[in-house]
């Protein structure tokens, strides 16, 4: 596998001169992170004028660039680490990052400089050594700018078919490159790695009404995850949503038992669950699944899984920023919870081996707990018979975002769109109302799991200085026996309900 932007020996060179100065300097332990990645983006907003679709409004951005350079981190010999970061590889500029990092790292008590390992904060020595390719069936660097535009177009004439639609806003993004991690420890490991998405939105206008409706395609491969048929499929599908729910009245409100779909599943699996269960949370005090491990907490058939090594999803990846194999992590099985997720110091501070859960935005920023692509694992249930004893209730759709306390346990999301649920069927379309409450009394109120797990890509952010990466997620279909609904009302006492003698 050929490195590219550095020969393979230059690059050796480059990362060995770094690694060796941070132990001249007194360091215990340092790594070097390398990246270069080539990137696409392309944006449309194409608007209907005079019934037209797209017609004459049709707005484009390009553009391409690379993020190339190099992160170095070094721990000192009390514990403390430094980073710093050059897009600049040559040798004055990396003696000066290197020092910067050393700086930040050499406070605390004295001690020997050496290899990392066994007395540094980080935990035992982790060697690892491997190359990988993430897998893709037609590179991102093999079609020509024009026919990534043709994609978009290709969405933009679907969507317009639907007479409703008003604005129809795209942007495509890709990356492409090499990821290289070397360490004191005698690690090196290189990825070569492929990314493509398509984030979609499609709005619906009839005088003074409009609705939209978006959603994001794609995941770690090549184009062939944005195939004309699967791209024509989601253009229809928001076409219909945002025209279906265009004028749809408010959602009632209060206690009620509700259907979350596949995406509005997965938003609070990633949200409530994934960054409840990220270790540096835990440590602090600030996450409910603090103290809790063994423990159950959610009902029998809820099992949650972290696997970075999911192909085709968004956050897929083979090592993590330290280093580290990622590896699937079963953070709650049928209720239980079994584990954190962890980077090289949150597992040595709470005694466990690390997971590969640490992940950093580009090489200008520290590697933090982070989640790959966590899901809800598949039960038994059709969407049907998930439906069949309800008498009176709520099918909560997609998603439009939320937010989350960790350490107080509770949250709240808004779903893209929702629609009643009458005698066992769903019935008419009502404006998405808000899902509350808390973390741990929706897990065990889950009291049906589907069969029907289902990923999308999105993005994550967090830390300080904020950092967003690509995360993936994924959910069946599942049922909530209660949930605090923040609809207008519906001045109906016995809105929320089952049918009599129903499971």
């Amino acid at each position: 596998m050929a490195t590219s932007g550095l020969p393979s020996d230059d690059l050796d060179r480059t990362l060995r001169f770094v690694l060796d100065r941070a132990l001249g300097m007194g360091a215990v332990y340092a790594d070097a992170r390398f990246q270069d990645r080539r990137l696409t983006l392309v944006g449309l907003t194409a608007r209907r004028e005079g019934g037209t679709p797209g017609g004459g409004r049709a707005a484009w951005e390009v553009s391409r660039h690379t993020e190339r350079g190099l992160g170095v981190r070094v721990v000192g010999p009390g514990g403390r680490e430094g980073f710093a970061a050059t897009s600049d590889l040559s040798r004055p500029a990396l003696a000066k990052v290197v020092s910067d990092a050393a700086a930040g790292a050499m406070s605390g008590r004295a001690g020997p400089s050496g290899e990392g390992g066994e007395g540094t904060s980080l935990g035992p020595a982790v060697r690892t050594v491997g190359r990988a390719a993430t897998p893709r069936r037609l590179h991102p660097d093999d079609l020509e700018l024009e026919e990534k535009r043709d994609i978009l177009r290709t969405f933009t004439a679907e969507a317009f078919a639907r007479s409703e639609t008003s604005t129809v806003s795209l942007a495509y993004a890709d990356a492409a490159g090499t990821d290289v991690f070397a360490s004191t420890e005698g690690s090196r490991v290189e990825t070569d790695s492929a990314r493509v998405i398509l984030r979609a939105g499609v709005e619906a206008r009839h005088a003074l009404r409009a609705f939209d409706s978006a959603e994001s395609l794609g995941g770690v491969g090549g184009l062939e995850l944005l195939s004309e048929l699967a791209v024509k499929d989601l253009a229809r599908r928001l076409a219909a949503n945002a025209a279906d729910w265009l004028g749809a009245p408010a959602a009632p409100g209060g206690e009620m038992t509700t259907v979350l779909d596949n995406q509005a599943g997965e938003n609070f699996v990633h949200e409530a669950v994934g960054h409840s269960c990220e270790a540096d949370a835990v440590l602090t005090g600030a996450s409910v699944m603090g103290g809790r491990l063994g423990r159950e907490i959610g009902a029998p058939g809820v099992t949650v899984v972290d696997d970075p090594g999911r192909v085709g999803t968004v956050g897929m990846y083979v090592y993590d920023d330290e280093g580290v194999p990622a590896r699937s992590v079963t953070l709650i099985e049928e209720g239980v919870l079994r584990a954190y997720l962890h980077t090289r110091r949150t597992a040595a501070a709470m005694g466990v081996e690390p997971n590969g859960h640490a992940r950093a935005r580009d090489f200008g920023y520290v590697p933090i707990v982070r989640m790959g692509t966590i899901n809800i694992e598949p039960g038994e249930f059709t969407l049907e018979e998930m439906l069949e004893d309800i008498d009176r209730g709520i099918y909560l759709m997609g998603k439009r975002g939320g937010q989350v306390d960790p350490a107080r346990g509770v949250f709240q999301f808004r779903p893209d769109r929702a629609r009643l649920i009458r005698r066992g069927e769903l019935g008419e379309p009502v404006r998405a109302p808000s899902l509350s409450g808390s973390i741990l009394d929706i897990l065990q109120s889950i009291d049906a799991v589907g069969r029907d797990l289902v990923f999308h890509p999105g993005g994550c952010g967090k830390g300080f200085p904020g950092q967003t990466i690509p995360a993936g997620s994924g959910s069946p279909h599942l049922r909530l026996t209660r949930a605090t609904i923040g609809g207008a009302g519906s001045g109906d006492p016995d809105w929320a309900g089952r049918k009599e003698g129903g499971a």
